[in-house]
């Protein structure tokens, strides 16, 4: 047992999974080797009573990432509808550019797991300002539901970064008010067609 051990901890040693937790030897004792067997072999058993490969685990979780995500987007969506109702009344033909979550997101996560807000190439000035207002919106409304105890931290609207990238094959929502549309993304269209 003690061999098994010692080869995965070397092996881990010398790809570099110990760097940012560093072990002394010095401190290492019988008792701190059977409870790190002891938690590596619990750890492992319910994957291993699964049948689970370590690639089938992490796709698992990239999903439930990705579940997750979705269900905050959504969830957002449904605020910022919401907030505008409030703002300009619910019959407004307003209310229906916010509706269609799937075509206008303009979120991204990158790799370091922060949020960005990109930029879509068909969205004009007034219709940026007009989201940007409904975020603004729905951030006040969930302030003043939640009280002080809600930090900014938490909404989906704040932890957003606004970044220079250009989400060139973004898809553009159709049946919008003319100035929603970029003029000089409604050439391309015209050059195309």
């Amino acid at each position: 047992m003690i061999q098994l051990i010692s080869k995965h901890w070397t092996y881990a040693n010398s790809t570099g999974a110990f760097s940012t937790y560093p072990i002394d030897p010095k401190d290492e004792t019988a008792e701190k080797l059977t409870g790190v067997i002891t938690r590596w072999f619990i750890g492992r058993r319910c994957i291993i009573k699964k049948g689970k490969s370590e690639v089938q685990v992490a796709k698992e979780k990239l999903l439930h990432k990705k579940g997750r995500w979705r269900s905050n987007v959504c969830c957002l969506v449904a605020r910022q509808t919401t907030s505008i109702k409030s703002l300009v009344g619910s019959n407004a033909p307003l209310v229906q550019i916010f509706e269609e979550s799937g075509c206008h997101s303009d979120t991204e996560e990158s790799s370091s797991g922060k949020m960005l807000q990109l930029k879509l190439p068909w969205q004009t000035d007034v219709f940026i300002k007009l989201c940007e207002l409904a975020d603004s919106r729905t951030a006040e409304q969930i302030h003043q539901e939640a009280g002080h105890h809600f930090p900014d931290s938490k909404l989906f609207e704040k932890k957003r970064r606004n970044t220079d990238k250009i989400e060139k094959g973004a898809m553009v929502p159709m049946d919008l008010p003319l100035d929603c549309y970029n003029t000089k993304f409604l050439d391309t269209l015209s050059e195309q067609g």
